[in-house]
């Protein structure tokens, strides 16, 4: 026998721990009973867990009532059972956990409630004391040293600040920026889809960065399109101007053009009342206090707990009338670059495997992360008139990421409901973030809730980007409010969904006033954006007005009917007002009896096929008196073409629609198309419950305010390929007319100095007779100044290829009537020849390196290019060829091979120098 048998183990211990601790509860909990008082346990801040939880005699922690209730049950008590909570803060040390022992029946919920509508706040937080004040620069600091965070423990990184008698308010860390992204480097990046090919660094310009204090406490905040990443960083280079991180963030930093960016939690930027910063090498918190804070009358929170409450597969637990706070998202090592929603993010409150449970007139506020999370197997859960808002997150999810799409019952969630809920002010940490989020489910409903003030989108629902079937069905989005979403982000919209989900409808929702933001390339900042294999679904009675491009988006959707809606104006004028995008499965979209009413001129996208979208007893209007053109057709063409048989171009004749009010008057035309009359101002809170968007004080991120800086002048690039990966194209290089990894790719040997250059290989009978080529685009159009350009070329041996080096004008100043308009540059045949504009130039002696140089001017009369070739020998040949009047400004730099042999040529030193 083993010596250490006859010593209990650390489980066994506890559980006996655990049950003595629980008879001694149960005969306190039948004391109480026994007096005559009901199975109701009462906590009280100034409470004593020594205590028999009465009202007289509180317990101190809300754990300990949970465990009342465990142990009467235990002992064969049947209840009902409920937790009353007396008014003030509950600093919890560990998440309140509730388990299927803790479950209620469907007659006997157990009920969590406020005692007598106080405010009884259960806080994931601790509170801060222990501060000195100082002076330093003009300015009062509070510090404290809390050893507990000296290069150990996880930090904070939220603060809450609350003065005597008011509500806790967020406090944010010091922040820079808006800045931009001013390069990509040549480090590997992720493989798969051009946004997801993301980096570890990124150039930045210079002075954005310094070697600071606490570099790996720093965070940068990148802007994708639709997403954001909070990075750590490793490493400044303030000689090469490279910032390097600790990890990749889910997609590219040059994603749809060179992504915005702030730093956050630079302790030498702490400069102005209200920020804060945690020193973890020392362990010391500063604060600098706001006009009227004191130290007497200031209480300060910091978040502890990921999750303040979590249920796991507990069933008819009932929350009324409670405040959870405080909660935190830890930053991971490698950073956060969370994708689409953000749903990954945990929650303040989790409903795991969670059955009919409910959160009543609750509210979740001044959390890191989401706030309430319903997640896989939860089923038949309702959060019904809570207020949310102060969100590091989002609001409300359903569903797990780690869910799969032919996920089913039980694991699917189904039936839950969030209704006459006000969720506002989120994003705050994680803009990505949606006010509800749902992936995978099935029955959901989504009702007069009130949503606003979000940096992304209001309502996302369906995780599925194809047409591909899932569990995600019979989903209800109806008569929901929904303002001022996708305020820092793009390519979203106030009511969002991906994927095929059969019986799903969206019905009488407002949805309106979003604003673009100052970071965003484009206006996409959508009302209602059915997107990537949207399907199955019934898009009716909703009123869209006064939204980012499209009065309604359908990309790539599937057997829709969108009918009976008012599609009011947009801001994004040049896009189409109506898109249905066409890919491999979309088919039988109906679009139908829909009043669109604009002030801009394109109604669609392209001309659609009926087997697209059937359009038909539409009404168009456009109320700025411009004419309306779908794609190239006027309404009559449309017509005959085949679309909108019964539509009209009429005034719709709405009561008074530059005061908002969009009722239509009896005499409008909208009547004999079948339109129906709805009342769109019963979207939003039911009258019982409007109280609940009463307004409270949001600090919003100090993001909001940056101003972005405009692109950093274009002064050329000069490519050492040695730092270029072998198989890969140089940053900003595109090739076309076959695959990088075939045509042109960075190869090891073949360089001027032994080591990496540019291959290019072509092949006879290519695709197109000027294929393979590659191509850099110009960032922006040049059309003043002087450009010099110089590489390195040398043909294969034995097996030569053709190469044509040029440059390119695609602005069509100079003859708006041509795609482009070329500049004189080199080609070398296939012999070795260099020629240009003003004819043969040189011979190269195939296998040997010649030095390329050409230079000109974008501006002035009697412009001509020179032109120079150096040879292996030392030789050297230069001529003026003269330039096309028509060439206007610089838009690309090609490198054009053919396919007139199956050969190979080499580039190397690539250098374009730009002086304005």
């Amino acid at each position: 026998m083993a010596a250490n048998t006859h010593h209990k183990s650390h489980n066994q211990r506890s559980s006996e721990d655990y049950m003595k601790k629980l008879t001694a509860v149960w005969l306190m909990a039948m004391a109480m009973i026994a007096a005559g008082h009901a199975a109701t346990f009462f906590v009280a801040p100034n409470g004593d867990d020594a205590n028999p939880g009465s009202l007289a005699k509180p317990f101190a922690s809300p754990a300990y009532a949970r465990d009342a209730i465990r142990a009467a049950k235990l002992h064969g008590d049947k209840g009902p059972f409920a937790v009353e909570l007396r008014g003030g803060v509950y600093a919890l040390n560990e998440t309140i956990l509730l388990t299927p022992e803790d479950s209620g029946t469907a007659e006997a919920p157990v009920i969590w409630r406020a005692h007598a509508q106080e405010n009884a706040v259960i806080s994931g937080g601790r509170v801060i004391g222990g501060f000195r004040e100082s002076t330093e620069n003009g300015l009062r600091r509070w510090s404290v040293e809390l050893p507990n965070f000296k290069n150990g423990t996880q930090p904070f990184r939220q603060l809450f600040v609350s003065t005597t008698e008011q509500a806790f308010e967020r406090r944010y860390r010091p922040m820079l920026g808006m800045k931009r992204v001013d390069a990509v480097t040549e480090s590997p990046r992720r493989e798969g889809a051009r946004h997801r090919a993301a980096q570890r660094d990124f150039y930045f310009a210079p002075g954005d960065f310094q070697a600071w204090e606490n570099l790996s406490d720093v965070e940068v905040v990148v802007l994708h399109v639709w997403s954001s990443s909070r990075l750590r960083v490793q490493q400044v280079d303030t000689r090469k101007n490279i910032v390097t991180f600790t990890g990749r963030p889910t997609f590219a930093v040059d994603q749809d053009g060179l992504q915005p960016y702030f730093i956050e939690n630079v302790k030498e930027e702490l400069k102005s009342p209200g920020q804060w910063y945690l020193d973890r090498p020392s362990g010391v918190l500063t604060y600098l206090p706001c006009a009227g804070e004191t130290l007497t009358n200031t209480r300060i929170v910091a978040p502890r707990l990921v999750n303040v409450m979590v249920c796991q597969s507990a069933a008819h637990i009932e929350f009324h009338g409670l405040t959870f706070s405080h909660n935190e998202a830890p930053l991971p090592h490698d950073g956060y670059g969370g994708s689409q929603g953000q749903a990954d993010l945990p929650a303040a409150i989790e409903l795991n495997g969670a059955r009919n449970c409910a959160l009543v007139r609750c509210e979740v506020s001044r959390v890191g992360s989401y706030g309430i999370g319903m997640g896989a197997g939860s089923h038949s859960n309702r959060v019904i008139g809570c207020r949310l808002f102060d969100l590091g997150g989002g609001g409300v999810k359903i569903g797990d990421l780690r869910m799969t799409a032919s996920a089913d019952y039980p694991v699917l969630p189904t039936g839950n409901r969030i209704e006459n809920c006000a969720i506002s002010d989120g994003g705050l940490m994680y803009f990505s973030a949606n006010a509800i989020w749902g992936g995978f489910s099935r029955g959901t409903v989504l009702r007069h809730n009130q949503i606003w003030n979000f940096p992304y989108s209001g309502i996302a629902l369906g995780w599925s980007w194809n047409d591909t079937p899932t569990g995600c069905a019979s989903n209800r989005i109806e008569y929901n409010s929904i303002s001022n979403v996708i305020a820092l982000l793009a390519d979203g919209a106030s009511i969002y969904t991906l994927g095929r989900q059969p019986g799903t409808v969206i019905r009488g929702n407002v949805v309106r006033d979003t604003v673009r933001s100052p970071f965003a390339k484009h206006d996409w900042q959508l009302g209602l954006y059915l997107d990537e294999g949207s399907a199955g679904m019934l898009v009716e009675n909703n009123f869209v007005f006064n939204v980012g491009t499209h009065g309604f988006n359908s990309n790539g959707g599937a057997q829709n009917v969108v009918r009976n809606n008012i599609f009011g104006p947009v801001h994004g004028k040049l896009e189409p007002f109506i898109r249905f995008h066409k890919k491999s499965y979309t088919r039988a979209n109906v679009f139908t009896r829909n009043l669109c009413y604009l002030d801009s001129t394109n109604l669609t996208d392209a001309a659609w096929d009926k087997t697209l979208c059937d359009c038909r007893s539409n009404l168009y209007w456009n109320c700025a008196g411009l004419p309306l053109l779908f794609q190239t057709n006027s309404f009559t063409e449309w017509q005959a073409g085949g679309q909108d048989a019964g539509s009209l171009n009429a005034d719709p004749l709405f009561e008074d629609p530059a005061h908002g009010d969009f009722r239509l008057k009896k005499s409008s035309p909208a009547f004999a198309l079948g339109f129906e009359p709805f009342d769109y101002t019963v979207a939003g809170l039911e009258p019982e419950f409007r109280g609940v968007a009463a307004a409270v004080k949001i600090a919003a991120p100090p993001c909001y305010a940056m101003k972005l800086p405009g692109p950093r002048p274009f002064t050329g690039f000069a490519i050492e390929f040695d730092d270029v990966a072998v198989s890969r194209l140089p940053r900003g290089f595109t090739c076309n007319g076959g695959r990088p990894e075939a045509t042109f790719q960075v190869a090891d040997g073949i360089g001027k100095n032994g080591h990496h250059a540019l291959a290019a290989t072509t092949t006879r009978k290519a695709a197109k007779p000027f294929y393979p080529y590659v191509t850099y685009r110009i960032p922006e159009n040049l059309d003043h100044g002087t450009v010099r350009f110089a590489c390195d070329v040398r043909q294969k041996a034995d097996a030569p290829a053709f190469l044509d080096i040029g440059f390119r004008d695609y602005s069509k100043r100079g003859n708006p009537s041509k795609e482009f308009t070329s500049l004189p540059g080199v080609t070398f045949a296939l012999d070795g020849t260099i020629k240009s504009a003003s004819g043969v130039l040189a011979k190269a002696a195939l296998g040997t390196w010649t030095h390329v140089e050409i230079s000109f001017p974008l501006t002035g009369d009697n412009r001509t290019a020179s032109i120079a070739v150096t040879m292996a020998d030392g030789s050297r040949k230069q001529v003026s060829a003269p330039m096309a009047a028509a060439f206007k400004a610089l838009s690309s730099l090609g490198f054009f091979c053919n396919d007139s042999a199956d050969g190979a040529c080499y580039f190397d030193n690539l250098k374009l120098e730009y002086k304005p």
